[in-house]
């Protein structure tokens, strides 16, 4: 019996799998198990395949559109895999993505001092050669040069990625990416069911200095005859501007993610910069549409909970974290911001430890609003929570008892499920101290897909619409999608560090696994994998060195331990 499926893999050289289109349920265990890539018929990721049921075996029926991929061309090699047509040498290309084979690519370079950060697009795979053939794009620098090395994990962090103002280009992956050249920059109406918060109320937004892209705002207004405040935490109301199945929200959907730069620059925007970046901007003095959460603090607790509304606000004030800790309240000059947010940022967290930094503030009243959000989701069946093992909570507590404060995201990634309230377990464990909760992420519509696409959600639950679950392959493609994009800005970030010449830096031994040492490095807020065996839980120096000639990711990063005196 033969089944459609397509073919994926994590990691080429060890393992990959079949699924069946469309989900379709199939009572055999064997499909969908590990497979050895060599068994998928030299299928690629994403591409069609037929399953043989009796045999396992996979059949490859037809190639998908593979985007151009980023990687190293490995010119400095003395071996070479044979000559073009035009008697230009093949070299061996490994792509940063190693879901995907080595490819032998030709180059015409003289320059072979220094290995190429290069950009290459499949070609075909014969059954007589052992690799697959890919043409060369361009070449982005030489390997070792940052800009370059920046702009090639850009590209593997998201490779479908097209400027907005660009032109379809004729390329096979172009149909993946919809084009945005002639789609009109939408508007947002400012409609009667929305409450507007008038000049009584004093809104602002806290983000670092320079940012454009700005979704998120704090807006204060002082109880009438009171000590208590009135608070809403403002999100910008992307889903006002851009439509579900429209080509933005294809092209959004598809790059999952904005791509950032280790010093913050938006590289490859998640919509176009005219969009994020102006319209749906929460800039200071425009007139904008949020989806809020309201709710009263009166400086002890929040009474009675909180509720989501649509509302319009214009932006006071724009702040950085380094401006706003000594900012006082407009509209009640004797108040100053810290005496309101430090005391809430402890109540929210259980936790008064950082409850004066002002970056906390920001994170727990994003992070109320995402759990508040959850909760809405979750007991309509719909929308996208974020979920992890509880195991990753255990090794987040025993980092920290150890004097280190991996953030949420650390101990492993969290993921997307679609919201089930059969399934309350699969919560967030490792982002509160209390244990599990319910969480999901709603609060950066303009940075991420999931935010944009639980927003529709709760606007539809505000006004008392009907609601669908969400298709697990949805959940499935922006996991993946976030594993590239968070696997890049670590590479980008380690690379920012060790370019410049060796680092020592302080880490501490978290797990010994298959002959490696976990090892969590707090000044880089990251793991890192050491080759050979380390006490747990003990502290130690490493001295960081970068082979940026190697073509291989693991054998680019030198680790050695520093003997202590």
């Amino acid at each position: 019996m033969q089944i459609p499926a397509r073919f994926y893999t994590l990691n080429y050289k060890t393992s990959g799998y079949v699924e069946p289109l469309d989900h379709t349920p199939v009572d055999d265990d064997s499909l969908g198990c590990v497979k050895t890539p060599a068994d998928a018929d030299r299928a690629l990721p994403g591409d069609y395949v037929e399953y043989d049921l009796t045999s396992q075996t996979c059949t490859l029926v037809r190639r998908t559109a593979h985007p151009a991929l980023a990687g190293i061309l490995d010119v400095c090699s003395k071996t070479i895999y044979g000559l073009t047509s035009r008697h230009v040498p093949i070299y061996l290309f490994h792509p940063f993505d190693k879901s995907y084979p080595p490819f032998r690519v030709g180059c015409s370079t003289k320059d072979r001092a220094r290995n190429k950060v290069a950009v290459v697009r499949f070609d075909d795979w014969p059954k007589c050669d052992t690799f697959p053939r890919g043409n060369l794009e361009r070449i982005i620098g030489d390997a070792g040069d940052l800009e370059a090395e920046i702009a090639g994990l850009a590209i593997y962090a998201n490779p479908y990625w097209r400027p907005a103002a660009a032109a379809a280009a004729p390329a096979p992956a172009a149909a993946l990416a919809p084009t945005l050249a002639s789609t009109p920059v939408p508007t947002q109406s400012l409609t009667a069911d929305r409450k507007v918060l008038g000049p009584d109320w004093w809104t602002i937004n806290i983000d670092p200095a320079g940012c454009k892209d700005i979704d998120d705002t704090l807006s204060f207004r002082q109880f009438p005859d009171s000590d208590a405040w009135e608070i809403v935490i403002g999100i910008a109301d992307v889903a006002a501007a851009v439509s579900a199945g429209d080509p933005l929200d294809k092209a959004a959907e598809l790059y999952a993610e904005t791509v950032y730069s280790p010093t913050g620059e938006a590289l490859r925007p998640m919509l176009p910069r005219a969009l994020g970046e102006d319209v749906c901007s929460l800039r200071a003095g425009q007139e904008r549409p949020v989806v809020g959460l309201y709710f009263i603090w009166n400086g002890e607790q929040i009474c009675p909970d909180p509720v989501f509304g649509l509302y319009t606000i214009k932006n006071d004030a724009t702040y950085t974290y380094d401006n706003v800790a000594t900012a006082i309240i407009a509209s009640a000059p004797d108040t100053t911001l810290a005496s309101i947010l430090t005391p809430l940022t402890a109540y929210i967290e259980q936790d008064a430890a950082g409850a004066t930094d002002p970056h906390n503030w920001v994170a727990a009243c994003m992070k109320y609003y995402n759990m508040c959000a959850a909760f809405m989701l979750w007991a309509q069946n719909t929308g996208l929570l974020r979920a992890n093992h509880p195991n990753d909570y255990c090794e987040r507590e025993k980092l920290t008892s150890n004097g280190y404060s991996p953030n949420y995201e650390t101990a492993s990634p969290a993921y997307y499920m679609p919201a089930t309230s059969a399934r309350r377990n699969d919560s967030h464990w490792s982002i509160s101290k209390s244990g599990p909760v319910l969480y999901c992420h709603a609060t950066s519509p303009i940075r991420r897909y999931a935010d944009l696409l639980n927003q529709r959600y709760l606007k539809a639950i505000i006004g008392t619409q009907t609601t669908t679950t969400v298709d697990a392959s949805t959940a499935n493609h922006l996991n993946c999608r976030q594993r590239s994009i968070k696997r890049a800005n670590k590479r980008a970030t380690l690379m920012t560090h060790l370019i410049a010449g060796p680092a020592i830096v302080e880490g501490i031994a978290t797990a010994y696994i298959y002959g490696k040492t976990r090892v969590w490095i707090e000044k880089w807020h990251t793991f890192v994998s050491y080759n050979g065996e380390l006490p747990v839980g003990e502290p130690a120096s490493f001295r960081f060195f970068v082979d940026t000639n190697k073509p291989s990711w693991s054998d680019r990063i030198v680790i050695e331990k520093v003997a202590t005196a």
